[in-house]
């Protein structure tokens, strides 16, 4: 019973992956499936695709006792596990004859019998296993993951690149590509070639993808192994690879697509597709390890000479101090320990810095690594020769000891190995920078430091190309982004990008586009010269960004570097009643805390001098240490209060903003622009809110500094509400404070609580959108293109914004937001109630005589199909749009009209024709409905105006004529008395098409035998409706006229009962029973000749005719067609009525 369920499951989870392999081809499922492979590069194909199709965000998955035992988490409630495939192997156990291992014959007992062994047999078997993902457990952290993690500017770029070159099974250098390709492998050279000069993340990419094709696509592996691949299954197996890897390493893969996959997996069959899946994701499996295992080896080999790795690796180790420049090492540097105690001096940690450090070979002394680091330099190291006041640590057998370099000898160190890791503990990730080195490369060969000038230049180099790398990528063409220095500052440091801006301005010094203030503070660096054989090499440093963009690049970096030293002082400096020795601004010595008050919820500290005490003027500082009041005599008194307030009041400053102001059209595309000022931003908003919003609205705020800057709040854009992103939009960063936040939380409030609603016109598919804000989300209609209501909605979320509520559902419709234009949202609903009141026809079905029989709302549909056709014909359909149809003039008021009289229809439309071209085509076939001449009078709405006006006055003129007539000419037919004297009569007419006999072929005046004969004979490839035989009664009775007898061969028994009249007229049931004859005789006819044929060897098969294809169809053919259609649609809509589709929710099963 168990093992039927799991072949239950395994045969449910096998169609499962079957249809999943189906559905991931097309380009952003597919995306999202190689995302989730570059998480999971060492599954199987089959697990990795289960993981994607049923939580493509996973990221790390294990079983509900893994995540106990192994993790110490545990899944939370109610979370749903995802099923994959795991391996269940089966042990069976046989006898069989033991083997001569020799010999491989059987080996006997004494008996003679053969002896028998025990072997055991694994059976591969699979069983469903659930797993979890990290994201549905809770508990205590995962440990780290060693993932090389590479974004943005390509962090580590020459870590990468080196592992690739390592990595790929042919060289890789860099050239000229005159084709314009950013890189190829070359199956003849055995080479990857990449373009030069482009950006480090491009470059990456281009490496990756190409040695895919080496790894997969080389000409004589696949040669070798039989392979045939196409072009197309190169590029997609190459570009998935690479996907996946520039995923896994955290590379920007947003420019990545895939359009082409869905052509080229829809001619391959399921076999193909997954064995192209599979070689993908091995090769991107096999990828991704030997990157990592590469990366990690590169960057051991970087750090081993770090001091963090002297403390943490499990080898015997040594490290290398020396005094640093700052803080008090200076006054013992070079000196001895006897000198030191002489001075009431101490060896102190943080006095010094970490310049070298590597394995201590075995057998290796404190006199070895002396020799060592002042005969045989490594290459690598940067510091000076090994003398006194430096020191060097041991790490031995796991233990650390300090030795201070005597002026005979080494004397420990016991607290130098305490020092140092306080001090690497209160830093942990203060990043260490390679040096800089100024001197010139003449120097650096005298004093045998070549690589280090050169490994300097290199980083100097790549600092320039970071900065102009940060200027193209942070500056829009107006703006140049607040967070623009900052990358390059966290790469190269401090003091290197100083270095190269310094050497740059100092360069471009008669440049006026650098300001003054610029090119003071550059002046204030030594750049030392540095001439190569007469050639300044410094001119290489030199950025070649616009100066006038530079600039302001610059001041974004100095004020980084200064909030960065400020943000260190800060944390260092924090005052207590215990201070001692505190540095003040602007007073000599330093001060220690005499007294301490809190005044307005601050606290103030009276300092006094650490040598003079109260023989010099006191001061008193907050609890920064920043100078609130100074010359003090008397402690906290008058003076120093009144000090102290205005201290305070400085900490307050007045209001940022002075004011708001609203404009209806930015840019006055629309409207002429007017603008509204408002000092409380509540009249602002309620201001904003009025205007309608298919204008470019903004609201604006203004600064109240000596030179007004303003800054946008709330903008408009294609009929959405926007708030502005002030952080990214303030170049210099002084609107992204506190004030202008709280003005930013009031308008997203605000926002939130007030209703919306905007109209849209989509182009493609010339219909038109409209969303509107309720308590349950948004509230949506579409309108097709004459304002009627289609389709709608509601879409309930309302946390999401209007724009993405509506990206959402057009999305689902298959329509693209972008390309929708936002319109008047008031005039569209006044086209929309006017439509409701418009409809195409007049919906007077009731057939006249006037009319010879027909309805008005046969002949308005008629007339409505009739002049579309003629627009598809001159291929104006697009440009012109139909809105009704209405019969008029004399055939409507009895006395005015004759037999000559045409019937008179006006054609209401919008569009590109004129009145007199649409007129002249209109009526170039002399069209004709029910015997009578039509006169179809087009009028448009831009000229003439609307169809209700239109058709007042045509009214009017109507009513005048009928004033003019006798009394007696002017009654209605029904009040025409029947005539009973007149003999009643009855006549037939056939119609090759019933629904509208005049236009196929029409006969009338037909006695009901010839009639049938005419009925007969029509033939079927003629046949564009369906064909029929009527009747015309004439009788004196109001119901004279033209009925239908019989359709299709039956007949139409059921309507003709209907009406009273014909149910009880002799004549009218005598050909209902005259016609059933006749139709039983052809019937019985028919039925003998099948007989005779039956009783004929036939001898081949004459295939019947069939309508030709392809040709275009008449105007008489367009016109039934779009008759057709009319009458489905409105079939339809009276089946729907009353259920708008507005009760439909999003989300929900539709049927």
């Amino acid at each position: 019973m168990a093992e039927n369920k799991r072949s239950q499951q395994m045969k449910e989870i096998t169609q499962k992956l079957e249809k999943g392999v189906k559905e991931i081809f097309t380009s952003e499922m597919y995306k999202e499936y190689l995302k989730t492979m570059s998480q999971f590069h060492d599954y199987s194909l089959n697990n990795t695709l289960l993981i994607y199709m049923q939580k493509p965000d996973a990221s790390l998955v294990a079983g509900y006792q893994a995540w106990q035992k192994k993790f110490k988490r545990q899944v939370k409630r109610g979370e749903k596990g995802i099923q994959i495939i795991a391996p269940a192997p089966i042990r069976e156990k046989e006898e069989v004859e033991k083997l001569d291992p020799e010999t491989q014959e059987p080996i006997l007992k004494p008996d003679g019998t053969p002896e028998m062994e025990e072997v055991v047999y694994t059976i591969p078997r699979f069983r469903i296993a659930t797993v979890f993902d990290v994201s549905q457990t809770e508990g205590e952290p995962l440990p780290g993951l060693e993932v090389p993690e590479l974004t943005g500017n390509v962090k580590n770029y020459e870590t990468f690149l080196q592992a690739l070159k390592e990595v790929s099974p042919v060289p890789i250098r860099f050239d000229e590509i005159e084709s314009g390709a950013k890189g190829y492998y070359s199956n003849t050279k055995k080479e990857i070639v990449i373009q030069k000069g482009m950006s480090e993340s491009q470059t990456m990419k281009t490496g990756i993808h190409e040695t895919a094709h080496a790894k997969l696509h080389d000409r004589d592996f696949m040669e070798e192994t039989g392979e045939k691949k196409d072009q197309m299954t190169r590029e997609v197996e190459a570009e998935s690879v690479a996907y996946t890897v520039c995923q896994y390493f955290g590379l920007d893969t947003s420019e990545y697509s895939f359009p082409y996959i869905a052509g080229w997996s829809s001619d391959k069959d399921l076999k193909e597709l997954r064995a192209s899946m599979d070689t993908i994701r091995k090769t991107a499996g096999e990828f991704i390890n030997q990157m990592t295992e590469k990366i990690q080896e590169i960057q051991w080999e970087e750090h081993r000479h770090t001091e963090s790795v002297l403390f943490t690796d499990l080898q015997d180790r040594y490290g290398i101090y020396q005094l640093s420049e700052e803080g008090n090492g200076r006054e013992y540097r070079f000196m001895n320990l006897a000198y030191l105690k002489g001075k009431g001096l101490a060896v102190e940690g943080k006095d010094y810095q970490f310049v070298y450090g590597d394995v201590l070979r075995e057998g290796d002394t404190l006199e070895d690594l002396y020799e060592k680091f002042n005969i045989d330099h490594p290459g690598d190291y940067t510091g000076y020769s090994l003398s006194v006041s430096d020191v060097v640590v041991l790490k031995q057998g796991n233990k650390l000891t300090a030795h201070y370099v005597d002026s005979f000898g080494y004397e420990e160190l016991p607290d130098f190995i305490r020092q140092r890791e306080e001090l690497l503990e209160e830093k942990p990730k203060q990043k260490e920078y390679p040096p800089l080195y100024v001197s010139d490369l003449e120097y650096a060969i005298a004093h045998k430091n070549a690589d280090a000038y050169l490994d300097s230049r290199k980083q100097n180099l790549d600092c320039k190309n970071a900065i102009e790398e940060a200027i193209r990528t942070h500056f829009d063409g107006y703006h140049l982004a607040q967070d623009a220095a900052k990358g390059v500052l966290e790469r190269y440091g401090e003091e290197r990008i100083t270095y190269i801006l310094a050497c740059t301005v100092q360069h471009l010094e008669r440049d006026g586009r650098f300001s003054r203030d610029t090119k003071e503070w550059a002046a204030k660096y030594l750049i030392p010269k540095n001439d190569n054989r007469g050639i300044d090499s410094n001119q290489d440093y030199v950025v070649t960004s616009h100066p006038a963009v530079l600039d302001g690049f610059i001041g974004l970096a100095r004020e980084e570097i200064q909030e960065r030293k400020q943000e260190v002082q800060r944390e260092k400096v924090q005052v207590t009643e215990e201070t001692k020795g505190l540095l003040v601004d602007g007073h000599f010595g330093t001060w220690h805390t005499a007294e301490a008050r809190k005044i307005s919820g601050k606290m103030f500290y009276r300092m006094e001098h650490d040598e003079y005490g109260n023989t010099v003027a006191g001061i008193i500082v907050d609890e920064k240490g920043k100078l609130a009041a100074e010359d003090l005599e008397h402690g906290f008194d008058e003076g120093a209060m009144e000090a102290i307030e205005e201290y305070l009041q400085e900490e307050q400053p007045e209001p940022f903003l002075k004011q708001f102001y609203v404009v209806n059209d930015a840019y006055g595309i629309q409207e002429e622009p007017k603008y509204q000022y408002f000092e409380v931003l509540e009249e602002a908003l309620e201001a904003y809110r009025r205007i309608p919003n298919h204008l470019e609205k903004q609201l604006v705020m203004e600064s109240r500094e000596a030179a007004t800057s303003r800054m946008p709040l709330l903008t408009c854009v294609n009929g959405t509400d926007n708030i502005e992103d002030i952080e990214r939009n303030s170049l210099s960063g002084k609107w992204f404070n506190q004030e202008v936040q709280a003005v930013l939380e009031q308008a997203e409030k605000y926002l939130e609580e007030w209703d919306t609603e905007a109209a849209y016109q989509i182009p493609s598919t010339k219909q038109y959108f409209f969303i509107q804000t309720t308590e349950e989300g948004y509230d949506y209609t579409f309108y097709d293109q004459n304002f009627r209501d289609l389709d709608g909605g509601v879409y309930e979320n309302p946390n999401i914004s209007m724009k993405d509520a509506m990206e959402e559902i057009l999305e689902e419709e298959g329509i693209e937001s972008t390309t929708c234009k936002v319109i008047d949202c008031a005039k569209f609903q006044e086209k929309v109630e006017q439509a409701e009141h418009l409809t195409p026809t007049s919906e007077r079905d009731q057939k006249e005589q006037a009319l010879n029989g027909q309805s008005r709302q046969e002949i308005e549909e008629t007339v409505l199909c009739y002049a579309q056709a003629k627009l598809e014909e001159m291929g104006l359909e697009d440009e012109v749009q139909i809105k009704a149809a209405r019969v008029y003039g004399s055939r409507t008021r009895d006395g005015l009209y004759q037999d000559s009289s045409d019937l008179d229809v006006v054609l209401s439309y919008q569009g590109n024709i004129r009145e007199d071209d649409f007129f002249t085509a209109l009526h170039e076939d002399g069209m004709k409905i029910a015997g009578l001449p039509v006169d179809v009078n087009p009028i448009s709405e831009e000229k003439t105006g609307t169809l209700e006006a239109y058709l007042e006055q045509a009214e009017r003129y109507l009513d005048e004529k009928v004033q003019e007539l006798p009394e007696q000419a002017v009654q209605e037919p029904e009040n025409i008395p029947e005539n009973p004297s007149k003999e009643a009569k009855i006549s037939f007419y056939v119609a090759e098409c019933m629904e509208l006999p005049v236009l196929g072929e029409y006969q009338d005046n037909l006695t009901l035998k010839e009639a049938f004969e005419r009925y007969q004979a029509i033939p079927a490839e003629r046949l564009h409706g369906v064909k029929g035989i009527g009747f015309r009664l004439e009788d004196g009775s109001i119901y004279t006229g033209e009925y239908e007898l019989m359709r299709a061969g039956s007949i139409s028994k059921d309507m003709i009962d209907l009406v009273p009249h014909y149910k009880e007229s002799p004549l009218v049931q005598k050909a209902v029973a005259d016609l059933e004859e006749m139709l039983s005789k052809e019937q019985l006819r028919e039925a003998a000749a099948e007989r005779m044929e039956g009783t004929t060897e036939q001898i081949g098969e004459v295939p019947s005719e069939k309508p030709e294809t392809g040709k275009p169809m008449s105007t008489k053919q367009s016109v039934l067609q779009a008759l057709q259609e009319r009458q489905e649609k409105i079939k339809a809509k009276e089946q729907t009525a009353g259920q708008k589709s507005q009760e439909k929710k999003k989300g929900e099963p539709e049927l």
